[in-house]
């Protein structure tokens, strides 16, 4: 570990076929660490941010993105989620009298509670630049295998 971050072995698929070979990517592991949940999302656009200014810079240069893929993993204070497409129908929970936040993001889905004890994961990655694919199911297989590697990395209690 340097600086806060270490570097994790990750697997991505190359080509058309299943085959997934090593890459790396920067881990900010903060997993015995508790992050307000609009810090963490600060982080994350700050680093999506970084990542676009470099492909940008990169594609005006003729040059491919040097853009690194990044891991966050952390805790969150308790904290509701709902995703962009999701509806106030699915709180179950009077979020007047609730002591826990309720905060409306990007992703999909619908309701999601966070809290301490929970490992939270956030990939940001290129998915234009290979050995990525721009491909939901090879993602979701992939960052199946980035949970299961960086899980392995932290050898966080089962």
């Amino acid at each position: 570990r340097t600086g806060g971050h270490q570097r994790l072995r990750t697997f991505c698929s190359a080509g058309t076929g299943n085959v997934l070979m090593p890459s790396s990517c920067r881990l900010y592991d903060l997993h015995n660490t508790i992050v307000p949940y609009h810090q963490a999302w600060d982080w994350q656009h700050l680093l999506v941010d970084r990542a676009i200014a470099a492909a940008e810079l990169a594609q005006r240069d003729g040059g491919n993105c040097a853009a690194e893929n990044t891991v966050l993993l952390m805790q969150h204070a308790p904290v509701y989620t709902l995703g962009a497409g999701s509806t106030i129908d699915n709180v179950l929970f009077d979020e007047e009298k609730s002591e826990i936040p309720l905060v409306r993001t990007e992703r999909g889905g619908e309701v999601t509670y966070h809290g301490p004890g929970q490992l939270v994961m956030y990939p940001i990655l290129r998915l234009q630049s290979p050995p990525h694919q721009a491909d939901l199911h090879w993602y979701m297989r992939s960052l199946e295998q980035v949970v299961i590697d960086a899980l392995r990395e932290v050898r966080a209690p089962r």
